[in-house]
């Protein structure tokens, strides 16, 4: 799989030494970054183009869906929850 295969190769590469880690500008977002956009075929993206490219776009549906959700329980509408078996 290829996410088992970035994975492995992170923990391979030497960039990604712990005696480099640095907490406010080379850490674990760095590394979660690099990592997804090697699963997703990407060039590696800044914190802040990866944050609006994809973050925000899903944290804004999210907030919508969440609001909506409250909304329907505020004036006792009933939510329906479906499982849907995979």
């Amino acid at each position: 799989m290829k996410w088992d295969k970035s994975l492995k190769n992170s923990m391979l590469d030497q960039k990604w030494d712990l005696s480099i880690y640095e907490e406010n500008s080379y850490n674990c977002y760095e590394y979660v970054i690099d990592v997804l956009s090697d699963i997703l075929s990407i060039p590696t993206l800044s914190k802040e183009t990866f944050t609006t490219t994809y973050l925000l776009p899903e944290t804004i549906k999210a907030a919508k869906y969440i609001s909506l959700y409250h909304e329907i329980q505020s004036c006792n509408g009933i939510v329906v929850h479906n499982v849907i078996d995979s």
